[in-house]
């Protein structure tokens, strides 16, 4: 049956309408149990969420199945981390290294001085280390083996008899109480009155059916929401490694970004002395001419003996005039000038 956008569009924004419309040509007794079963299942492909899963459960078994479904996908998440941890573990262990809960720093036994340069000493401390080394060894191994076994406890959880056992007997008990609460007249006509008369009740075949189809998907339901939680979490890992990618690659040019190269200071030093040896090397050139253009003298003059060092000798200090007093007065000062 090809399918267009419209139709497309409808199965993926109403999911629970297209089960219930799908599931009216497959209660059509003309139809084979195959091929009703092909189509149902084909339906739920269609799913891309748990949520997608548990409204495409037709109404009356929705709400008994919604906790076991999501249940479900909390057992899937848990074997998917269980193996997880598991991988990195066996790794570890083929590598040599121990994982951080198993990893521990061996003992440091407190030695006199004179003891511990004794031969006795050092090999009383490798054999420290050693066991140190076989106890961690051992405790992997052993975490190995309880991971392992959890992992398998999840498997059979999994498994598809273990989800029908699980599934069935909520669906069986749902469907009695729906069953008994859908009854439908048996109308006949009364061939003395001619009148319609309720000639007992019997069941729904219509809801009979769709319990036995419900009984019949219930395990792949619960393989559909497996298939997606494993999804989810393929799609978690890649981001995960991509972005640890980008962050390894991005430390990587920070690096080289950051390499030392010269500074500033040292710049600047290089300068200054490529400066002064230039000031150096033209003054070498500069000296008394010797008369002629361009040439320099390079004798020097002769040595006198006038140049030799000289004593220091203070000048004597300034005598003050001290004024006489004649008479009891000042003498007269003689100053320049005519005399009055």
């Amino acid at each position: 049956m090809s399918t267009t956008p419209a139709a497309n569009y409808l199965r993926a924004a109403t999911p629970a309408t297209t089960a219930l419309l799908g599931g009216q040509d497959r209660l059509d007794p003309n139809n084979d149990a195959a091929s009703s079963r092909l189509g149902r299942q084909t339906l739920l492909q269609g799913a891309s969420t748990v949520e997608e899963v548990i409204s495409m459960v037709p109404d009356d078994f929705r709400g008994v199945l919604r906790e076991p479904l999501l249940g479900v996908a909390s057992t899937a998440t848990k074997l998917i981390g269980c193996r997880s941890t598991l991988q990195k573990w066996l790794q570890h262990q083929a590598a040599g290294t121990f994982p951080p809960h198993v990893r521990s720093k061996a003992p440091e036994l407190q030695l006199t001085k004179e003891f511990g340069q004794q031969d006795a000493a050092t090999e009383s401390n490798s054999a420290l280390t050693k066991l140190h080394t076989e106890y961690l060894a051992g405790t992997l191994t052993a975490s190995i083996k309880a991971k392992s076994d959890e992992a398998a406890f999840l498997e059979r959880a999994l498994t598809p008899q273990a989800l029908f056992d699980e599934l069935k007997p909520l669906i069986e008990a749902k469907a009695d109480s729906v069953l008994a609460l859908s009854k439908l007249p048996n109308v006949v006509r009364d061939p003395a009155s001619g009148e319609l008369r309720v000639n007992g009740w019997i069941d729904n075949h219509v809801l009979r059916t769709i319990a036995m189809h419900v009984l019949e998907d219930c395990v792949v339901y619960a393989f559909r929401v497996i298939s997606i939680t494993e999804a989810s979490a393929l799609r978690t890992e890649l981001k995960f490694h991509k972005k640890k990618a980008l962050h390894q690659q991005a430390d990587v040019e920070m690096a080289d970004a950051t390499k030392p190269g010269p500074s500033i200071q040292s710049l600047v030093d290089k300068a200054v002395s490529t400066q002064l040896k230039k000031l150096k090397s033209s003054g070498k050139g500069k000296g008394k001419t010797d008369g002629k253009k361009g040439k320099t003298s390079s004798k020097k003059p002769p040595f006198k003996a006038s140049d030799k060092a000289k004593p220091y000798v203070p000048k004597p200090a300034r005598k003050t005039k001290v004024s006489a007093i004649k008479g009891g007065k000042p003498a007269p000062q003689k100053g320049k000038g005519k005399a009055k």
